[in-house]
């Protein structure tokens, strides 16, 4: 079913301002990650800054696939007792937006997924997620209680 609700974000100039914000702050880390790589490549070789990046990726990835499956294995057992587990479900967005970070190459963003990730940033991201889609995520609460 296609709701009409993000539908109405095409007429909201401050949700377009936000969205262009969004997409410049993206691509000025990138445009510092290429100043960063640029370094990089005239002190290491090439082939040594490639496997770093693509390993971090690499371990990240099964890193974050451990502590995902751990919090929604917690969440969903709390799910079937009835109880929303608004701490765990905090922490698990804050998990994805720093996974996130850490997966994608690059330097600035694998440092700022980490600091996310290893500290009190990771329920601050997660509160503010919530907060944002809260609505949607009770709603899917609510349609896993009954399932």
């Amino acid at each position: 079913m296609i709701t009409e609700r993000p539908l109405l974000g095409l007429f909201d100039r401050a949700a377009i301002y936000r969205l262009f914000l969004l997409v410049l702050a993206v691509s000025l880390l990138f445009i510092a990650e290429i100043s960063l790589y640029a370094r990089a490549f005239s002190l290491f070789s090439l082939d040594l800054v490639l496997a770093v990046t693509a390993g971090t990726g690499f371990l990240a990835f099964f890193w974050l696939v451990l502590m995902v499956r751990r919090l929604l294995n917690r969440i969903l057992k709390e799910i079937r007792t009835g109880v929303f587990p608004e701490q765990l479900v905090v922490r698990l967005l804050g998990v994805i937006s720093g996974g996130l970070l850490l997966l994608l190459p690059g330097f600035i963003t694998d440092f700022l997924g980490l600091v996310i990730l290893l500290s009190f940033l990771k329920r601050l991201a997660g509160r503010i997620l919530l907060a944002v889609y809260g609505e949607r995520i009770k709603g899917a609460y609510e349609y896993l209680k009954l399932s």
